[in-house]
């Protein structure tokens, strides 16, 4: 078996030598000073806070992004239960079809 054969395989990860020549995980790339959240910046926004609210865990939000998130989450939720409650009502029907 040639040397080169060992650095190879079918593996769903990266052996160490194929790690190494890809440049997987090394700091080549440095993060920027813009891709970080400044202190009393809002998690959603990245911008300075405005009415400054948190939550348990301690994240800064403006109050504004806050509502406007959290209603769009809810408002996407309400859409997933209806498509959730219209696919159960299908398999009830193919049930009582099939039964």
């Amino acid at each position: 078996m040639s040397r080169h054969s060992l650095n190879r395989n079918t593996r769903a990860y990266f052996s160490a030598s194929e790690r190494a020549e890809a440049g997987y995980g090394t700091k080549r790339q440095r993060v920027g000073a813009d891709g970080f959240k400044g202190f009393g910046c809002c998690t959603l926004c990245l911008e300075k806070a405005r009415n400054p609210v948190t939550c348990l865990e301690g994240h800064l939000f403006c109050k504004e992004c806050l509502a406007e998130n959290l209603g769009k989450q809810k408002e996407v939720n309400g859409r997933r239960l209806k498509e959730l409650k219209a696919l159960q009502a299908a398999e009830a029907v193919w049930m009582v079809v099939e039964g």
